[in-house]
């Protein structure tokens, strides 16, 4: 979903054709909730590894397009006048100044994505697998065994935190330029 919802976003936050050509499928999906496509993974890929990514992609793509999109649309229009100015085109308008100007929103949509994709991921395995965090929180509350709940969540909690911590020092580094 990164590797499709961003690239799109910030196409579609630039490029009024792009933005033309997706926004009403993007409109279409975007109310959805992840959970609601758990049937017709079931139906499509049965119960298994191609569900459980489909869910991932679907729970990732629109945070991904909606923050890199509004952090196009956030750049600054003064620089974007003063590129045309000096004779930029909008190819390199697009390259230089709002790529760079929406990478704080693109880290966000980094955050939130993978915060959706790991809920749902769980999520689709409580209501439909035969591993994974989901299915052992499932299988405790079966066998009514709290600790195995417990333990399950717990490691969700981790497993969430950790993805947090990943971010957060992957954008410390990677924007320390920009920001100077």
């Amino acid at each position: 979903s990164l590797l499709v919802g961003l690239p799109l976003g910030l196409l579609m936050g630039w490029f009024t054709t792009v933005r033309g050509m997706f926004r009403p499928l993007f409109e279409l999906i975007r109310p959805i909730p992840p959970i609601a496509w758990i049937p017709l993974c079931i139906f499509w890929f049965g119960i298994g590894l191609w569900g459980k990514v489909f869910i991932i992609w679907i729970a990732g793509i629109v945070p991904c397009v909606i923050n890199a999109w509004v952090g196009v649309k956030m750049t600054n229009p003064t620089l974007i006048q003063m590129a045309r100015t000096y004779g930029a085109s909008d190819w390199q308008i697009f390259t230089k100044i709002c790529v760079p100007s929406a990478l704080p929103m693109v880290f966000g949509a980094l955050q939130i994505a993978l915060v959706c994709c790991w809920t749902n991921l769980v999520g689709a395995e409580l209501l439909a697998a035969d591993q994974g965090l989901g299915y052992l929180i499932s299988m405790g509350r079966r066998l009514a065994m709290p600790e195995m709940v417990v333990l399950g969540m717990v490691t969700v909690g981790l497993g969430g935190s950790l993805i947090g911590v990943i971010i957060d020092v992957l954008e410390k580094r990677l924007l320390a330029g920009i920001r100077r």
